[in-house]
């Protein structure tokens, strides 16, 4: 490339010699012009890769050969010798002019690029084959005076004459002939034992070896090779050999740091060109020992040769093959160079297809971003088919009878398990089991095995649970951990599993004896049988949602009047839901101990497969969703548990106020502001009787319907959910409401709803029509959607104060199976 010192007179010559281009430039004494050179592909009317970035990847598209575009690298990029070089392309519309709004910018191989003054002169040379490199005939000629027959027959002192074989009849007759000399023109060039292309090969010769044999047939050459010192007469096809002016370009990689093309047969002569290695060269066959090839220097062709030492020629017989990821990860590199870079990975096990190329280099096609690239695959990188690959099962992994999980399962494992299977297809991998002696054949599914030991996330449920020295529970203990506590680590043999510890602020590995941890069907995180608080719930909800990702979530869908947070806590996978709630009154916070406790006992069977009170919850919470709603009210919870201490200072004397006196919060049954939520529904609210006229401990029913933040969330939740059924837990009287307001077949519905819970509770059935007051949620519920509503009351009377916990055993009896019912009913209401 040339850098010129411009001047305005030089830019008018400039463009009148390149009239098809417009430029609008402001110049001055340091301004470089745009050189304007041509690009030719290796083919006559072949197009040239235009690459996205500098390194030749990311293509954008195919420029025609012989087309003219602009050279936008400097001086210093040129003088830098990369292997791409930035161009401009103006691409044609259909009538074949240029078009200004289609410019791209891009880079190609220098090998493409010719300066615009040598193009004519390049297009000459290629149209009448000059562009080939000329063979000193005297280096061919001595070359071919020192060629011998095939093989090793630099021993041999004599011409033998070979016996043609007598049972050949699928050969043609032999013509005879003198011998002939050329040059293998296939990587490799096969010498067959008979005249077919599927015979035994007596033996192989790369590309480029000179080569002697005789006239057979019109396809095939006839010749004598030596194997073990022994001749043996073999055949070539003749597609397979030739002369100079036949041999084609080939395809090698380079093999040193820096593989050089030098301007002579001789290594001490000028390097035209280095190469990395790794780097794809096209070159021919020269004579024994080198190669020539094409360079391009400053945009000039160049002829110069490369030791056949220096470079690997790939196979001009490629095969497609399908094979299997044996490395983790499986790299496909820009090179075939491991040094290179690396253009995408594969995990281990992951079928790959690809195409032979080299000796220790498979060639396969890549998407990057949708568009396609050439890589390359180290051979140790990958097996085949048949190879044994050697897993950890990820899960708790079954060999099934079928490629299909809803097949049957012939076995299974744990997770962490030691598994060894062989590649089927994409999804599954192929075993071998033993089922009551007898050898089966199964399959796993690729996503439950994996290369490395997964790492296990479970639950201390030894008190303590020991992370020891050695896998021995009389050696050194490492450190303790308390039950319940969450730990990681790995599966390490049957009886065993590894950790990373901190002593004393150094990572040591430990073990820990599997009997001495589990999953959360292990523990129970849920304490009924205290006085169970607000953080007391919050923190196990939390827990629960950890302990069983796949089964329970929760969300935030309001805040209490002091701002804390109204749970709502979803548990089951179906699209049919079940509302169930507690504490809507302060003081019957039991009924939250009893909404957490079957949230947890239900997420165990779920997980255990097990029934509860005959209800398979794997089942039903597979058809059904439960949203449980464990603490409607917990600012009065807090009030009535703790009193005046978990509330602003300000706001004591008003507290003490609605509690008529009182600091003894123990009968406090409202909402924090003094309104009792379960009459704030809006039926019947105009009709409540019994109604203190004043915020009040009890039986306020607000200033308006729905004026408790507290009864407004509970109403936008039901909103969104739209619940088939709900039961509201309370706590007074051993006695069930049901009903209200229902008529016709939804009477008789709700009744026979009623029944069955009074028969699973042993409560007592209230006569229809018999409430004790109006604004109610069972009364807002069903008036609004129809929809059956049964509220169960826990305990018999405990007066102006909250159930003993003492009683939550028998309530836990009485109860345990009702959220699974409803949530069985909810599933088959919703179909219908």
């Amino acid at each position: 490339m040339k850098k010129f010192s411009v001047y305005f007179a030089i830019f008018l010559l400039i463009t009148q010699l390149f009239p098809n281009y417009s430029m609008a430039v402001t110049l001055d004494a340091d301004t470089e012009i745009t050189n304007h050179v041509v690009l030719f592909a290796d083919e006559i009317d072949g197009e040239i890769e235009l690459f996205e970035n500098e390194d030749g990847t990311n293509l954008l598209t195919y420029i025609p050969d012989d087309t003219t575009v602009a050279l936008l690298d400097s001086k210093e990029d040129v003088e830098r010798e990369k292997e791409f070089s930035l161009i401009e392309y103006v691409q044609k519309d259909k009538s074949g002019h240029l078009d200004d709004d289609k410019i791209l910018t891009g880079y190609v191989h220098h090998d493409h690029i010719i300066l615009g003054e040598d193009a004519d002169e390049y297009r000459e040379n290629r149209s009448s084959n000059s562009e080939k490199p000329e063979i000193d005939k005297t280096i061919v000629s001595e070359e071919l005076n020192q060629t011998e027959e095939l093989g090793d027959i630099e021993a041999q002192e004599e011409t033998r004459e070979i016996e043609k074989p007598k049972d050949n009849s699928a050969v043609a007759t032999a013509v005879q002939s003198e011998d002939l000399t050329g040059f293998a023109l296939k990587q490799p060039v096969s010498v067959y034992a008979n005249t077919n292309l599927n015979a035994e090969v007596l033996k192989s010769y790369p590309y480029g070896k000179l080569l002697k044999y005789r006239v057979y047939s019109k396809e095939w050459y006839e010749a004598t090779v030596y194997i073990n010192g022994k001749a043996h007469t073999g055949y070539i096809y003749a597609g397979d050999v030739g002369k100079t002016d036949s041999i084609p370009t080939i395809n090698g990689i380079a093999l040193n740091q820096k593989t050089a093309v030098y301007g002579k047969t001789a290594k001490d002569s000028a390097v035209l060109k280095s190469y990395s290695r790794g780097q794809i060269l096209k070159y021919k066959a020269y004579d024994k020992d080198w190669f020539t090839a094409t360079v391009y220097i400053n945009g000039k062709a160049h002829t110069g040769f490369i030791h056949t030492s220096d470079v690997e020629t790939a196979t001009t017989r490629a095969s497609s093959l399908q094979g299997v990821a044996v490395k983790n990860p499986t790299k496909i590199y820009s090179k075939a160079a491991t040094n290179s870079k690396v253009l995408k990975s594969y995990n281990y096990g992951n079928l790959l297809k690809y195409r032979s190329f080299t000796k220790d280099w498979y060639v396969a096609t890549v998407y990057l971003n949708g568009k396609a690239q050439t890589g390359y695959i180290h051979k140790s990188d990958v097996g085949s088919m048949n190879t044994t690959l050697t897993g950890y099962a990820q899960n708790h992994t079954s060999v099934y009878s079928k490629t299909s999980k809803s097949s049957s399962v012939l076995k299974s494992y744990a997770i962490g398990s030691t598994l060894k299977y062989r590649p089927y297809n994409g999804n599954w991998y192929v075993a071998t089991v033993y089922v009551n002696g007898k050898k089966q054949t199964g399959y796993i599914h690729k996503g439950d095995v994996g290369a490395n030991r997964s790492t296990l996330t479970s639950y201390a449920i030894a008190n303590p649970t020991t992370v020891y020295a050695k896998t021995s529970k009389s050696s050194k203990k490492l450190k303790s951990y308390k039950k319940g506590s969450k730990l990681k680590y790995k599966y390490e043999n049957g009886n065993w599993y590894s950790a990373k510890v901190s002593v004393n602020g150094k990572w040591k590995t430990g073990y820990i004896h599997k009997n001495d941890v589990g999953d959360a069907t292990k523990l129970s995180f849920v304490n009924p049988k205290k006085t169970y608080t607000y953080n007391h719930m919050s923190a196990d909800i939390k827990k629960l949602a950890e302990a069983y990702p796949e089964l329970i979530t929760y969300k935030v869908v309001g805040k209490s009047e002091y701002g804390r947070n109204l749970y709502a806590v979803s548990l089951g996978k179906g699209k049919a839901t079940t509302f169930i709630n507690g504490s809507l009154h302060a003081r019957e916070w039991i009924s939250t101990n009893l909404n957490m406790y079957m949230l947890e006992n239900y997420a165990k069977a779920y997980r255990q497969n097990k029934s509860i009170g005959g209800f398979n919850a794997r089942k039903i919470l597979n058809e059904t969703t439960i949203w449980f709603m464990p603490m409607v009210n917990p600012d009065g919870v807090t009030l009535q548990q703790k009193g005046l201490s978990a509330f602003p200072a300000k706001d004591h004397a008003s507290l003490i106020k609605m509690n008529a006196g009182s600091k003894n919060f123990k009968r406090w049954k409202a909402n924090a502001k003094g309104v009792d939520l379960n009459r704030n529904f809006s039926v019947d609210w105009y009709t409540v009787s019994n109604n203190v006229g004043y915020p009040n401990y009890q039986n306020h029913k607000g200033s308006a319907p729905a004026s408790a933040k507290e009864t407004k969330a509970v109403i936008n939740f039901l909103k969104v959910i739209k619940p088939q059924m709900t039961i509201n837990y309370h706590t007074s009287g051993e006695i069930l409401y049901w009903g209200y307001n229902q008529k016709g077949s939804n009477y008789t519905r709700d009744y026979s709803y009623a029944k069955t819970i009074a028969n699973m509770t042993g409560y007592t059935i209230i006569p229809y029509g018999g409430y004790p007051s109006g604004g109610g949620f069972l009364q807002y519920f069903t008036e609004t959607y129809k929809r059956p509503s049964i509220t169960p009351e826990l305990s018999p009377y405990a007066g102006n104060t909250n159930v003993p916990v003492s009683r939550f055993t028998k309530i836990w009896s009485q109860n345990k199976a009702v959220g699974l019912y409803a949530a069985q009913e909810s599933a088959k209401l919703y179909k219908k």
